[in-house]
């Protein structure tokens, strides 16, 4: 199904939109001095920033829940849905 664009940009007119992909929950606990992420169902990706000309890259290994360390240099994740 098509979308119109979303406030942020990232989904625009024209883009196929996967159902389950709108339903990925991210939780964020602590553990110990670090943190776990935890999500339902597919595979993380991580980026060093935010900009589209940056790739999105699988972390190596990565099952849920995964321990992040928050002293690390920063980076961002989500899930990409088959």
């Amino acid at each position: 199904a098509a979308m119109d664009a979303l406030e942020d940009g990232t989904i625009t007119s024209g883009d196929v939109v996967v159902p389950a992909a709108l339903q990925v929950r991210y939780d964020f606990a602590t553990a110990g001095s670090g943190l776990t992420l935890t999500w339902p169902f597919g595979v993380l990706e991580s980026s060093t920033t935010m900009q589209a000309s940056d790739p999105w890259t699988p972390v190596p290994g990565a099952t849920s829940p995964f321990p992040i360390n928050p002293t690390g240099p920063a980076r961002f994740f989500r899930t990409k849905v088959p």
